[in-house]
């Protein structure tokens, strides 16, 4: 797949202004305890070797507002 750059048409529609444009959740039926993740549409800087191939993503169970939750 061919890679946006900031300011192309197609990363403007995707990431308008800098936020993402899309939110994409997994749910694992409950086999864990980070039974949902919450991947968003921005890539981030990535890490050594993997330069811009990392999503911020959020990962959380059934009650992640709960006091014993995990989100």
């Amino acid at each position: 797949m061919k890679k946006s750059k900031p300011g192309s048409a197609r990363y403007e529609r995707l990431i308008p202004a800098g936020i993402p444009k899309w939110v994409r959740c997994y749910d694992n039926g409950g086999k864990s305890i980070d039974r949902y993740t919450v991947v968003f549409g921005k890539k981030t800087i990535g890490y050594e070797g993997y330069p811009g191939r990392s999503f911020m993503y959020l990962a959380m169970n059934s009650a992640p507002f709960h006091p014993q939750g995990f989100g």
